[in-house]
């Protein structure tokens, strides 16, 4: 529980929308432009794409297109992709865990399968 690491949501929070490229990134209207902008659990992305490629960029800002679509401005450059070469997009959050130690049940020895409870904490990241 010494070090934050961050954790994806793993679902699908926003969706893509067009062809996004550079520091753009177009996505169905959530009304982020309105509500989500400097929201600190909704500021850091993780971009999966479908080759399982992982782009993780942080929302400096976001501009509503029209009823259908906005778009978010990331820190970094994404390379081109069309909404097909995305998986998915979920919000980040920085989380430490719960407890100090960790339990690994080795179930199978020979093939290597093991199994493991890891409980985390959400902290802010202006905390560290």
């Amino acid at each position: 529980s010494q070090r934050a690491v961050w954790l994806p949501t793993h679902a699908s929070d926003l969706t893509p929308a067009a062809a996004s490229g550079g520091t753009a990134l177009r996505v169905e209207n959530v009304h982020y432009a309105t509500f989500g902008v400097g929201q600190l659990a909704q500021r850091d992305i993780s971009i999966t794409l479908t080759d399982g490629t992982v782009l993780d960029r942080r929302i400096v800002g976001a501009v509503e297109v029209d009823d259908a679509t906005e778009d978010l401005w990331l820190d970094a450059d994404i390379p081109v992709l069309n909404r097909n070469e995305i998986a998915r997009i979920s919000y980040l959050t920085l989380a430490r865990l719960l407890d100090d130690t960790v339990e690994i049940e080795h179930m199978h020895d020979v093939s290597g399968v093991a199994r493991a409870d890891l409980r985390f904490r959400g902290v802010r990241d202006d905390e560290l």
